[in-house]
């Protein structure tokens, strides 16, 4: 029997239920219910959650405690065109900015991005973040940073990257200009995924680095 049902936001219309013999999960791509047993053991189920900000699914079950896995991970959304983020936000899905599209955060928006999620400026795609726009953790989870791709052009300018493993991830053939913005509490603030001797494009002035003290986790 089915004990319990719970659905994931932001996923191909995922579920999840708890039965007798332990936890089952289907979605669009699926044909047919699948035995989702990531460190569950095959026991009665009992409840289900979701910390979707952590990216993690409990499972309560009869005579066996509380259990914990990663939950299947979100659907990618998609940005094409010009498209600008001027109000806050959160973010439990990576975003992906496609080829020839802009992405503009400004209006000191605060965006908040869930545990693992990051923001990829895709080839030939631009990412401006300005006017006092932060980009920082929804929760006590790192959040991945922004991922460059080639030919891609970033632009930091008077903003604040926060709680990132890697805040911006440099390619050797992008375009990067970082002005007057903070870095504060990232595993890494500038990441470089160039060959050893390659130089990205680009220049950095007047930005901060900063540790406030224990960082988020990474998941």
């Amino acid at each position: 029997p089915i004990n319990c049902m719970l659905y994931q936001p932001d996923s191909d219309d995922g579920i999840y239920i708890g039965t007798d013999e332990g936890v089952y999960y289907k979605d669009n791509s699926l044909s047919e219910w699948t035995c989702f047993n990531n460190s569950f053991p095959c026991n009665i189920v009992t409840d289900l959650s979701l910390n979707t900000c952590a990216g993690i699914i409990r499972a309560a079950t009869y005579g066996a405690a509380m259990w914990e896995s990663p939950m299947v991970k979100n659907v990618a959304h998609e940005i094409s065109g010009n498209v600008v983020w001027d109000t806050d936000r959160i973010i439990e899905h990576d975003i992906v900015i496609t080829p020839n599209s802009t992405l503009t955060i400004n209006n000191g928006a605060h965006i908040s991005f869930a545990g693992g999620v990051s923001l990829t400026v895709g080839k030939d795609a631009t990412l401006t973040v300005t006017d006092n726009a932060v980009l920082s953790a929804e929760c006590n989870y790192m959040w991945n940073g922004i991922v460059t791709e080639d030919n891609s052009q970033t632009y930091l300018i008077d903003a604040s990257i926060k709680d990132a493993y890697h805040a911006v991830s440099m390619c050797n053939t992008g375009y990067y200009k970082m002005l007057n913005t903070l870095f504060e509490d990232n595993y890494i603030s500038i990441f470089s995924q160039s060959p050893v001797g390659s130089l990205a494009l680009g220049k950095i002035l007047g930005c901060t680095f900063n540790g406030t003290g224990t960082l988020k986790r990474n998941l």
